[in-house]
């Protein structure tokens, strides 16, 4: 086997920061296993992703909640400095580990780097030693950790100013998730090239709702009712690390109410559970004093207008 066909030495952690990022290179890549991301294929996105780190306004932003900007964009630095900094994080997975430094704490294999909070979301920054081993500001982390924390934000979506990932009990359904929030990021990249601003994305909890009820009806539609579903339940992680203020809000999805938002898709109950929906959407102000909205209404646009689902 040629170096450039060998695996890039990727894996699942059971971290989620890190697992949602290998998925979002596995989605890119079009790989099912960790296992299988070769170096060629990951060259492939490296060299795509490079250029959409300098895309406005979209990734840019996104770049900036997870907390990286500061450290890539620094307004001293230039052009081609700037982009050095990108290339090496995003390439840091065939980087020539440190023997000095101590294990990756997520692939426990030899490090690159210390990281920080200005590169690894929600940690402490470089000046505070508290809960580090040895009382050493930072933490180890592998090229492969590095690559994956880049490939995150190319597969989380922003909501209302954070950005959101997945983790799942099931390796299955993160991967069908991504994929449909990566092709979404691919697609407001390539507005953003054309000069475009793509619409808002809803709140967390209802987007993440929409996403799982299309895998289902696309399931449904080409006639895979047979096959086994996800099993266990999921969490939706809402962030932000922002240096003006850090945040993380946690959405669990118990494997009951999974079950039943694929279960609700079929058809025998669809007509109750789109009942069910439309009653549960927020109703806007009327325009005019003392007019009111019908029981069953429901916003022609929810994304678009940003409003949230009770359900």
């Amino acid at each position: 086997m040629s170096e450039e066909n060998e695996s890039a030495g990727f894996k699942w952690t059971g971290h989620p920061f890190i697992d949602f990022g290998v998925a979002v290179l596995m989605a890119r890549c079009q790989v099912d296993e960790p296992e299988h991301l070769t170096n060629d294929k990951v060259a492939e996105f490296t060299e795509e992703a490079e250029d959409a780190y300098f895309t406005k306004p979209d990734l840019a932003t996104s770049i900036e909640i997870a907390g990286f900007r500061n450290y890539f964009f620094q307004p001293t630095y230039s052009e081609q400095k700037k982009r050095e900094l990108v290339k090496a994080s995003l390439n840091a997975y065939s980087s020539t580990p440190n023997p000095e430094l101590p294990k990756c704490v997520f692939f426990h294999t030899p490090s690159v780097e210390i990281l920080n909070r200005d590169r690894f979301p929600l940690i402490q920054g470089r000046d505070q030693i508290n809960f580090y081993p040895g009382g050493q500001s930072g933490i180890g982390v592998s090229g492969q950790a590095l690559t994956a924390i880049q490939a995150l934000m190319f597969g989380a979506l922003r909501s209302q100013g954070k950005l959101m990932i997945l983790e799942a009990d099931d390796p299955n359904l993160l991967r069908v998730v991504v994929r449909e929030w990566t092709e979404k990021i691919r697609l407001r990249i390539h507005l953003g090239q054309l000069g475009k601003e793509a619409g808002e994305i809803g709140p967390p909890k209802t987007t993440l709702i929409s996403t799982l009820e299309g895998i289902e009806s696309a399931r449904i539609s080409q006639k895979k009712v047979g096959e086994q579903r996800y099993h266990g339940g999921a969490t939706l992680y809402h962030f932000s690390n922002s240096g003006q203020g850090p945040s993380l809000e946690l959405y669990p999805l118990p494997a009951a109410i999974l079950s039943f938002v694929t279960t609700a898709k079929n058809a025998e109950y669809y007509t109750a559970w789109v009942e069910i929906e439309l009653r549960s959407w927020p109703k806007p102000k009327p325009a005019k004093k003392g007019t009111s909205l019908p029981e069953d209404h429901a916003p022609e646009s929810s994304k678009k207008r940003g409003l949230p689902n009770y359900f």
